[in-house]
């Protein structure tokens, strides 16, 4: 899915990237949900990503979380943790001297955490060790977080083991957390199989993941899809879709047709799933008729998006209508947009242009 995301934000289908990467940082992605803040942070709204970094909850996202908080928050959260003394507020004290830049003194307050039975703090110590090159004091410290059932931690030392040419340590890592129910340690090494060349080891690794969990057929197919082979992708995301997540799968299979080319069959998935009632989905048929030069099916899909809800859709059209110099049709379908309720993500859109509003008859005023 956060391939899926990728390709759709190069391609600058940003809504349509948001939605993708929401949905893999709903599953688990973390880099999805650092790109979701990200875009949250840059369209001013910092609470929506201080959730959202929270969420993702690595070093990463913690250092962009701390680039957000005002240093009297900080020093205030840096008081509240000391007078805990527990493993837990030690080890989110050593987050925040670590956000900082603080690095020893983070090792200092991760390592008394760790001591304590925090198998968090250790696996952040690791990851320091890590970063500092101590490939020897890294892995000592995620096997003792794997030992304590730290998958993430599982997952990194599988990472160690492969890259040392240990692939049977490798695999023997991922099954273990395979048998304790997390299959993404397996699937890590299907990527770095796939990464590669290894397709055949990717695939069996890959299908020892679904073997423990049938939801990491969704998985294998973020493979095919990276390695290029969108058929074997719609085939897997196919095959993953449950009854209730049936109309998803459509879109996803859709936009991998439409990736592969193949325009007619993502405008015949798209149709399914606007029979099967995600209206949302005409704006994707209205973009589909638009780049075939179709403007006026384009226009009549997004006035049908916008009749159910989704003003974005006209915006997107008037958008595209300024591109290519029709300026009056530009207009009157911001007008459009204007009367169905202009979401807040458009509203300098509409001061640019009309700076002092509109008349009642829907031109634009020209003074204040």
């Amino acid at each position: 899915m956060a391939a899926l995301a990728q390709a759709a934000h190069k391609r600058q289908r940003r809504r349509w990237a948001i939605r993708l990467w929401s949905r893999a940082g709903d599953a688990g992605d973390n880099r999805s949900l650092i790109r979701l803040a990200e875009l949250r942070k840059a369209a001013g709204d910092r609470r929506g990503a201080r959730r959202l970094y929270r969420k993702a909850g690595d070093t990463l996202s913690l250092a962009r979380l701390a680039g957000l908080r005002e240093a009297a928050d900080r020093r205030r959260l840096k008081r509240l943790y000391r007078q805990g003394g527990d493993a837990h507020s030690l080890g989110r004290l050593a987050e925040l001297q670590e956000a900082a830049g603080d690095r020893r003194g983070a090792e200092r307050l991760y390592r008394q955490a760790a001591d304590r039975g925090d198998s968090r703090a250790t696996w952040r110590l690791a990851r320091l060790r890590d970063a500092a090159g101590d490939r020897r004091g890294a892995e000592r410290l995620y096997r003792q977080a794997a030992d304590r059932g730290d998958t993430r931690a599982m997952t990194r030392l599988a990472e160690l083991r492969e890259e040392a040419g240990d692939r049977e340590g490798a695999e023997r890592l991922g099954v273990q957390a395979a048998d304790a129910g997390d299959p993404r340690v397996l699937i890590r090494l299907a990527e770095l199989r796939e990464e590669t060349g290894d397709r055949e080891g990717a695939d069996r690794l890959a299908a020892q993941a679904i073997d423990t969990d049938p939801r990491a057929l969704r998985s294998l197919a973020e493979l095919r899809v990276h390695a290029g082979d969108w058929e074997g992708a719609e085939r897997l995301y196919r095959q993953a879709a449950t009854d209730a997540d049936v109309i998803d799968a459509l879109e996803v299979r859709a936009e991998l047709r439409k990736a592969a080319g193949d325009r007619e069959g993502a405008e015949r998935l798209y149709r399914q799933a606007v029979d099967a009632g995600e209206t949302r989905v005409l704006i994707r048929l209205a973009e589909l008729r638009e780049e075939a030069g179709d403007r006026e099916s384009a226009e009549r899909l997004a006035a049908q998006a916008a009749d159910v809800g989704y003003t974005d859709a006209l915006i997107w059209l008037a958008e595209l209508r300024e591109q290519v110099g029709d300026r009056e049709g530009a207009e009157r379908l911001a007008v459009q947009a204007a009367d169905a309720g202009v979401p807040w993500a458009y509203q300098d859109w509409f001061e640019r242009r009309w700076p002092y509003g509109v008349e009642a008859d829907g031109t634009p005023s020209e003074t204040s």
